[in-house]
């Protein structure tokens, strides 16, 4: 088993404050396991995890477990449709409270981007914002963005996306579509949802624009999903 690491301490807690956070994780890790079984076919895996921890990561976990769904008496939820890779880097966030990467599995684009559809449609924000970290990370190593990912993106997100919003914002601010994306598009009608091109020109009128800068690791929190009453990130 995974062994949990220290939670997060927010800057000007008390040693009190931090105490009772590090109480509320281990508490997490007490109690019974659940099954959840990913992916179909040959690819089928079985994961078993602590029932408190993915309920209190997850409104959708905490919903199926301890609602009157058949889910909540057997103990054991089935996603046929997600990648069990997937999940098993979601399963040592979970563990973890960061967001691993083995030097032979990087954090790719592609990777951030299932984690954060995950965590979207899972009712798992911590997890969105880590994921959002993370691409923004990879951005300011790679200074590039998967174009290739974006219709991806809009077919799984809604207009209040903050993966959408900050695609948007760094396209415009590092420059990340040039004339030769387009030039060598062999689909130029359909090379990006049209709703993405919609949102680029609504942002590049928005004076604001001109005062983010280029390094999103500066603003990262402007991105983040905080629940009511929680503070902005420190």
């Amino acid at each position: 088993m995974l062994q949990p690491i220290k939670a997060d301490e927010h800057n000007g807690s008390s040693k009190n404050n931090v105490s009772t956070l590090k109480r509320k994780r281990v508490e997490h890790f007490l109690g019974d396991t659940v099954q959840i079984i990913v992916g179909h076919g040959l690819e089928k895996q079985i994961f078993r995890t602590h029932k408190a921890l993915l309920c209190h990561a997850s409104s959708y976990f905490k919903a199926a477990l301890e609602g009157g769904f058949v889910e909540a008496e057997n103990q054991k939820i089935e996603l046929a449709e997600d990648d069990p890779k997937v999940f098993e880097r979601i399963q040592l966030w979970l563990y973890q409270d960061t967001l691993v990467e083995p030097e032979e599995h990087p954090l790719y684009f592609n990777i951030l981007i299932d984690l954060y559809l995950f965590a979207n449609a899972r009712g798992m924000p911590q997890l969105q914002n880590a994921a959002l970290d993370a691409f923004i990370d990879r951005n300011k190593v790679m200074n590039a963005l998967p174009d290739g990912s974006i219709h991806r993106i809009y077919e799984n997100t809604t207009q209040a996306s903050c993966l959408r919003k900050l695609y948007v914002d760094i396209t415009i601010r590092n420059k990340a579509i040039t004339r030769e994306s387009w030039d060598y598009a062999e689909d130029k009608e359909n090379r990006f949802p049209k709703q993405y091109l919609l949102d680029l020109i609504i942002r590049l009128n928005d004076d604001r624009n001109d005062r983010k800068p280029t390094d999103f690791r500066k603003i990262r929190c402007d991105y983040h999903i905080h629940g009511k009453d929680e503070p902005r990130c420190s």
